[in-house]
């Protein structure tokens, strides 16, 4: 008797198209490769619904009939089915496929669209944690300031663009019926709060700030790199306490 692990390579093996399933299938009825066909097909929906799950403003904005088929491409290419058990995480590279599917990759700006649709989803499941308020830092001695590292919450993601994303973004959700794209980019800061993922457009300025943050560089550094740019910091704080950017600090050297 075959056992479950066997069964279940083979079973993939054929899926990926390496080996035939035939010899796990009783011959009563249709040819094996047109039983296997049925779960393929299955398998493949199941993967097309879930990409559709996580990318509902990018089906809207090419399509139901483009992006299915750019889908289906997708999952048929080589190592794009999923590598776990769960399909939450799958398809982070879909955004970069569709620079190079045919159908698409004259849209230049869809790539860094998908890839903000899936910072929002991202940020939508990611762990939860109690944002710093201004009480949390009033205690800290003001000669402490600038080893101070503030600590991104874990549903902050940063997402830069030269395209306008923004007014793509208001067409999409139908927050305006047509616009004329601007020739620039846009930063996007996105941050759940209580249950519900926000966008948030900065400049880039700002969006350099986040940055930094975001990799951990103490704010005495920060300011020093920032130092030329026009940049009101007391500003930025209070937009990040107030919008639970932060989920704690500590200092350099800790």
């Amino acid at each position: 008797m075959v056992d479950m692990l066997t069964l279940q390579k083979a079973f993939l093996e054929t899926y990926e198209g390496t080996r035939s399933f035939k010899d796990f299938v009783k011959i009563n009825a249709g040819s094996p490769e047109n039983r296997f066909s049925v779960y393929k097909g299955n398998i493949e929906s199941t993967f097309r619904k879930a990409l559709e799950g996580k990318y509902p403003l990018t089906w809207k904005l090419i399509g139901q009939k483009c992006a299915d088929g750019a889908a289906y491409v997708f999952i048929r290419a080589q190592k794009s089915y999923p590598q776990e058990g769960s399909l939450l995480n799958w398809g982070r590279d879909f955004p970069e496929f569709l620079e190079t599917f045919e159908a698409t990759r004259t849209l230049s700006y869809l790539s860094d669209f998908a890839k903000l649709e899936y910072f929002m989803g991202e940020s939508l499941c990611a762990e939860e944690k109690t944002p710093l308020i201004a009480g949390d830092l009033k205690n800290i001695p003001h000669h402490h300031y600038e080893r101070l590292i503030f600590i991104a919450h874990p549903s902050l993601f940063l997402c830069a663009s030269s395209y306008p994303l923004d007014q793509i973004l208001e067409v999409v959700e139908e927050r305006a019926s047509s616009v004329a794209l601007e020739n620039r980019g846009a930063y996007a800061l996105i941050i759940r709060q209580e249950g519900r993922v926000s966008i948030h457009w900065l400049s880039e300025t700002e969006f350099t700030f986040f940055s930094y943050v975001s990799n951990k560089i103490p704010l005495g550094e920060i300011l020093e790199k920032m130092k030329e740019r026009k940049f009101d910091f007391q500003e930025i704080l209070s937009f990040s306490l107030k919008n639970g950017v932060f989920s704690d600090y500590m200092f350099l050297g800790e």
